[in-house]
């Protein structure tokens, strides 16, 4: 019997254990293998499901609004679980937030019943510091400015994290390459895809940090190899994920989940960011910024209020 002739419950779990690249190579098989593949992604990467932990359907379009509005992106491993299909009960959700609007976003989760939870942590220490290898002091040398946890009765922890530039800078900076991934009002990006899904690698990058070893640890546990130096051989390959190159968010190397569209947003600004992979003598990696791009108010303010206001009335109506 052909896989797609079974009932959908059972070849949405064998391809749950298939592999990306094994997904997309039997959906080009016919017709009917490229309509079961879809049916199973619209399953396996529904951001409303992803997001259950945290919030409700209307509540989900309500943080796609407040993400479009201000350029925050979502990373750490809320992101990775997505792409990987997996979920880790213990994790918290990570939103990067432009500091300019770092007082409008937590009003937006009060709105929804979301609460500070202690005191904001300013370049300090945070629960899901593992995923970037962040300390206090090295926090402050890649554009952390400070940590608030959120928290509403029966939901998981949401960790804002104030940044003094563009969010995806930070991102960058992480302590390997399988944590850079993204997700934004439009779509979920991840920078590595091949290597981080495919491949199960991470490649680790020059980057300040005393605790970078516990947050690389982390990561080990859940599955994936660590890798400090890399063969000449894969630097020169022009389709390694690893390649020594300049590259972009919207590359071809890069994988991108799109979400359902959203009236009166803007289109993703990260798509517009170039950044590059350098290596010394020893072959270590570090990334090296070209052009990043962010969307900040032309009268330095967040924003009003008032339109986060009539989005909601919209949602509940």
């Amino acid at each position: 019997m052909i896989i797609h002739d079974l009932p959908p419950v059972l070849f949405c779990r064998i391809f749950h254990w298939t592999c990306p690249v094994d997904l997309i190579h039997y959906s080009w098989t016919c017709k009917s293998a490229y309509a079961a593949v879809q049916s199973y992604n619209e399953l396996a990467f529904d951001l409303n499901k992803h997001l259950s932990k945290y919030f409700s359907e209307d509540e989900v379009i309500l943080l796609r609004h407040v993400l479009g509005l201000t350029g925050a992106l979502i990373s750490g491993s809320t992101a990775l679980q997505l792409f990987e299909r997996v979920n880790y009960p213990e994790s918290d959700l990570d939103i990067y937030v432009p500091e300019v609007y770092r007082g409008f976003v937590p009003e937006c989760l009060r709105d929804i019943g979301y609460r500070l939870s202690g005191r904001p942590q300013i370049l300090g220490n945070f629960q899901d510091q593992a995923d970037a290898g962040l300390a206090s002091s090295e926090s402050h040398q890649r554009g952390i400015l400070g940590v608030y946890d959120m928290k509403k009765k029966q939901c998981g922890t949401i960790q804002l994290i104030s940044v003094n530039d563009v969010p995806i800078k930070v991102i960058l900076s992480f302590h390997s390459t399988c944590v850079m991934n993204i997700i934004t009002h439009n779509a979920a990006y991840s920078l590595f895809p091949h290597a981080t899904f495919q491949q199960h690698r991470s490649l680790v990058l020059k980057t300040p940090g005393i605790k970078q070893r516990h947050a690389r640890q982390k990561y080990i546990e859940r599955g994936w190899r660590m890798q400090y130096r890399i063969y000449i051989r894969e630097i020169l390959n022009p389709r390694s994920d690893f390649h020594a190159c300049w590259r972009s968010t919207s590359d071809e190397r890069c994988w991108k989940i799109k979400l359902n569209p959203l009236q009166d947003l803007p289109q993703d600004d990260v798509e517009e960011n170039h950044w590059g992979i350098s290596y010394t003598d020893a072959s270590t990696a570090k990334i090296c910024i070209a052009h990043l791009k962010t969307r900040i108010c032309t009268d330095n303010q967040a924003v009003s209020r008032h339109v986060f206001s009539q989005i909601v009335s919209s949602a509940s109506s």
